[in-house]
């Protein structure tokens, strides 16, 4: 639902006007969680952990000194079975099972929740405008719907996976006090991202309030 409110934003559309594209599927992904052979109960925990981790968030446990090592996810049972890795990120919780990591970690870190990323389904705006108006018509019906059958998909993961992973792993819940300290960090790098986008000239505190509008007329927080 938040990709699709940012898709009304008309700086963003603006933006896909600019690649001639249309949204075409809103499909988030998952909160982020965290798996591996390290225990992880405080910022401080962080320090020389190599850990897979994408984007921004590597930004801010950098910052508590991780060290970030960004492997394609097909590359990341090999290197947590050699230990090359220590602790990787993925979507809770069904990315850690289909690629077996369970399999080669000892620690699962709960309410640690670093963020998420989306996947941005385009079209051809030409090739849209082209189609028939009742198939365009039958495709707006399911992008509404998309949001509720994605959550429905991932509370299947959460009831499918999480059981699995308390028979073999241990559950380390991250506190509300230490989460406070990476939300801390977190906002120097929103605001990085924000004069970044107004070197480009592009409104990112307007976009950035616009989003946190959103988010809590959407999630309540």
């Amino acid at each position: 639902m938040m990709m699709a409110a940012l898709w009304e934003h008309p700086t963003i559309l603006k933006e896909l006007g600019r690649w001639n594209a249309v949204p075409l599927f809103p499909a988030a992904i998952t909160q982020y969680g965290m798996m591996g052979n390290k225990r992880i109960a405080k910022c401080e925990d962080f320090k020389g952990i190599r850990i897979r981790i994408p984007g921004e968030m590597a930004r801010v446990l950098t910052q508590f000194g991780a060290v970030p090592a960004m492997l394609p996810v097909a590359d990341l049972y090999e290197a947590m079975e050699r230990g090359t890795v220590d602790m990787a990120t993925l979507p809770w919780p069904f990315s850690f099972g289909a690629f077996k990591i369970h399999e080669v970690s000892k620690y699962v870190t709960t309410n640690f929740a670093p963020g998420s990323n989306s996947c941005a389904f385009l079209a051809n705006k030409k090739a849209w405008n082209a189609l028939p108006d009742e198939f365009k018509k039958m495709h707006m019906e399911w992008y509404k719907k998309a949001p509720k059958i994605w959550g429905e998909e991932y509370k299947k993961g959460e009831r499918k996976w999480i059981p699995i992973y308390k028979e073999k792993l241990e559950f380390v819940e991250f506190p509300d006090s230490e989460r406070a300290k990476l939300l801390s960090k977190a906002e120097g790098v929103h605001q990085d991202w924000i004069k970044k986008m107004k070197k480009r000239g592009l409104p990112g505190q307007e976009i950035y309030d616009y989003f946190l509008g959103k988010r809590k007329e959407i999630c309540g927080f």
